[in-house]
């Protein structure tokens, strides 16, 4: 893939992170939508109550609806999606694309370390709790975009989103 359009992807998608967490609010359910032009008029739902941004990371934890958009709208911005339960569960479920890398293991920092930090990273586990824990670690580590599955691949089946 031309090296523009990559910049370009990851650029659109920071952008359409940086509207989720300054977007309109309804107040009605603290969700926002925004839409952006020229990406296919794709509209993203974030759930702002949870975003981050300090010391050059960005930090979202957003609802299955919010991933799915982000995972199946932007076909062109590399993204890595981690899956951080044991294997023997990632290996009865887990998000398309997803790689395995247990939260408990004793080298998670060095797999992590192999990531392009400058890409968007989808972390998840369960239920959401371990991955939360984690991002702190990923901040340190340099990461400029997390995404974390708030409610984890839980909410994901329950909402009906596809797993393997």
């Amino acid at each position: 893939m031309n090296t523009n359009y990559k910049i370009l992807g990851v650029f659109l998608l920071t952008l359409i992170i940086v509207v989720c967490i300054s977007g309109l609010a309804n107040a009605d359910n603290n969700e926002y939508t925004i839409q952006i032009q020229n990406v296919s008029d794709t509209q993203f739902r974030c759930n702002t109550d949870y975003c981050t941004e300090s010391f050059g990371t960005t930090i979202c934890n957003l609802h299955a609806p919010s991933i799915y958009d982000i995972i199946t709208s932007i076909q062109d911005v590399p993204i890595e999606i981690i899956d951080i339960r044991t294997p023997q569960d990632y290996q009865e479920s887990h998000l398309e694309g997803a790689k395995n890398i247990y939260y408990a293991d004793s080298d998670f920092a060095d797999q992590l370390a192999y990531l392009n930090k400058t890409e968007p990273v989808i972390v998840y586990c369960r239920t959401g709790m371990y991955s939360e824990s984690i991002l702190p670690i990923m901040q340190e580590m340099g990461f400029s975009t997390i995404l974390n599955l708030e409610y984890g691949i839980d909410e994901w089946i329950l909402d009906g989103y596809p797993v393997i």
